[in-house]
């Protein structure tokens, strides 16, 4: 990278940087781009030509988190020499750790960035490459003999992202009830159900 490129790179960094701490002490309501340009030191140009907007700033932040998920999915699908089981319950625990990382950044991405992605996103590419990586993970697991390899891995994968978002979403917005429950042990709660099935067994229906 040249001189020019890294100061570019350098001044992006320092807008998103500063655009978060004035989120933190005003809202993303209550935050202007003329405040971010003053605190940065930069003119509202300079600003422009970054981000089309404050909302710009944080798909920023979703883009670099969508990043982060794809490159740590690539190094678990080439864990080969662990269970997948094991692989997605850690997978599981490590996006859960990175939501609590920092609560109201999170909750911040989810309200106003779209934090999940949608039909519109910018991080649509490495959405699809997150969830291919994840259909080859089942698929893994199908192949060793630890998942029943009737089920279409895709629906597998399917079935886990909706997992994550939902019970990610729900810590977020405190829904349905307000818990202090680490949104670690949610989601590997939700996984367990999703592997191992919510009902009881058909013996002990039979006995009951």
């Amino acid at each position: 990278m040249g001189r020019r490129e890294d100061n570019k790179a350098r001044t992006r960094q320092r807008i998103i940087d500063v655009a978060l701490e004035l989120f933190r002490e005003r809202g993303f309501e209550g935050t202007r781009v003329q405040d971010i340009v003053e605190r940065v030191g930069i003119s509202p140009a300079t600003f422009f030509n970054y981000f089309p907007n404050k909302l710009a700033v944080v798909e920023a932040l979703n883009q670099g988190s969508a990043d982060l998920y794809v490159g740590f999915l690539r190094y678990v699908v080439d864990l080969t020499d662990v269970p997948v089981l094991v692989r997605l319950e850690q997978l599981m625990r490590t996006m859960g750790m990175y939501l609590m990382a920092d609560p109201e950044i999170t909750k911040l991405m989810v309200v106003h960035g779209r934090l999940f992605g949608s039909e519109t996103s910018p991080h649509d590419d490495e959405a699809r490459a997150g969830f291919d990586l994840l259909v080859a993970l089942f698929a893994q697991g199908q192949d060793r003999g630890e998942l029943d390899a009737t089920h279409d891995p895709a629906l597998l994968a399917g079935l886990y992202t909706a997992a994550y978002v939902a019970v990610a979403t729900g810590w977020v917005m405190q829904w349905p009830l307000p818990t202090d429950e680490p949104v670690t042990e949610r989601l590997v709660a939700a996984l367990h159900i999703l592997l191992w099935g919510a009902a009881r067994s058909r013996t002990d229906t039979a006995n009951s």
